[in-house]
């Protein structure tokens, strides 16, 4: 195979063309063809020519005004249309190889998102419902209801002070203790066998305790003091100005 012959379209219409040194201008003028398209077909420019149906009338036209053979120039335009429109196809479905793969990439990392949100949202309504899990202060509810300052966290209502001595939440298997003053009194509390409080009341204080086993009481004036377990009132024995200790329940 000669040179020649292992040419394009383009490349073999342009080696005759300059072979016999005729410009392009020439075969524009004779033609009739705009210099815009002849450099296309020269280059081989298939997005930068019109439809296939008219680039053969060209290159026919452009075959006769350099003396080369119409057909053999056509035979290879279309053998180089069909390679540029298999590659295209190629090249497209490469694309959407891709993107579909995108497409799944994106899919699953937006499902591990959703999936890990969907703990986390699980774990804290577990978490803040469950009071046996209530760590705030790294500790659980009734260790709190110990830890809690007995006289500084007042807070004043009417008819004198309530002392909340631990978070309200959840009151099952709960010993909750009222402790409602209507004279002044000094109270010491041991709450489930933890560290000892003492308390310095004032009448009309109000005084909010919870356990889950039992609390020890040491009232210095009983008469001064009512207690409410659970709601309901806890007598005090010996009720007068004698010091008296009580274990509840």
């Amino acid at each position: 195979m000669t040179e020649k012959e292992a040419l394009s379209f383009g490349q073999y219409l342009k080696a005759v063309r300059l072979e016999k040194g005729i410009h392009l201008k020439t075969v524009s003028g004779e033609t009739r063809i705009g210099m815009d398209i002849l450099q296309g077909i020269e280059q081989e420019d298939h997005d930068r020519l019109p439809a296939e149906v008219y680039v053969k009338g060209f290159i026919r036209a452009y075959a006769r005004v350099v003396g080369t053979d119409a057909e053999e120039a056509v035979r290879r335009y279309l053998a180089s249309r069909h390679a540029h429109s298999t590659g295209i196809g190629i090249e497209s479905d490469s694309f959407g190889a891709r993107s579909n793969s995108r497409f799944r990439s994106l899919t699953l990392a937006a499902l591990l998102i959703v999936f890990a949100a969907l703990l986390i949202v699980g774990w804290v309504f577990f978490y803040s419902g469950n009071p046996d899990h209530d760590t705030a202060g790294g500790l659980p509810v009734a260790a709190r209801a110990v830890q809690s300052s007995p006289v500084s966290e007042f807070s004043t209502g009417s008819g004198g002070t309530t002392i909340t001595g631990s978070d309200r939440g959840s009151l099952e298997e709960k010993y909750l203790l009222d402790v409602m003053t209507v004279d002044n009194t000094m109270l010491k509390v041991i709450i489930d066998d933890k560290n000892p409080q003492e308390f310095s009341l004032k009448s009309g204080d109000r005084l909010e305790l919870e356990a889950s086993s039992r609390y020890e009481l040491t009232i210095d004036n009983p008469s001064g003091v009512n207690l409410f377990l659970n709601g309901k009132a806890y007598p005090i024995p010996g009720k007068g100005d004698q010091t008296v200790t009580l274990s509840i329940p």
